[in-house]
């Protein structure tokens, strides 16, 4: 093997507790790595999976311009039902992060793990 050849070393899962060590016998060449390929299902299935997540976002988007329509902020708390699962919790702060990303929301929180605060952006 020469030295401009990429190495590829697997990756430990997180709840291996022990050392990585260099294992020679775990070291693979990357041209011994296979990619699975696409196929047009595999393309469509991406595509609608991107549209079912651009009508969640806009969903989103309506539901904060409807509270903020009555106040000037919102709490992230208030987009969630009561009781909420993990799950429910952090697609919707995805969707968050998405809309503040295109500053049409602005998000603040006073502490770590405390309420964040919702409020118009910039492109509102």
């Amino acid at each position: 093997m020469t030295s401009s050849t990429q190495r590829y070393m697997p990756v430990v899962p997180l709840g291996h507790l022990s050392p990585i060590l260099d294992q020679p016998e775990l070291d693979m060449e990357i041209d011994d790595v296979s990619l699975p390929s696409l196929d047009d299902s595999d393309v469509e299935s991406e595509a609608s999976t991107s549209s079912t997540q651009s009508e969640r976002l806009s969903h989103t988007f309506r539901e904060i311009v409807h509270q903020l329509d009555d106040q000037d902020n919102i709490s992230f708390s208030s987009l969630l039902p009561q009781p909420c699962l993990r799950k429910t919790a952090v697609k919707k702060f995805s969707q968050l992060l998405a809309l503040t990303s295109k500053q049409s929301l602005d998000v603040h929180q006073d502490i770590p793990y405390g309420e964040i605060i919702i409020k118009r952006g910039i492109r509102f």
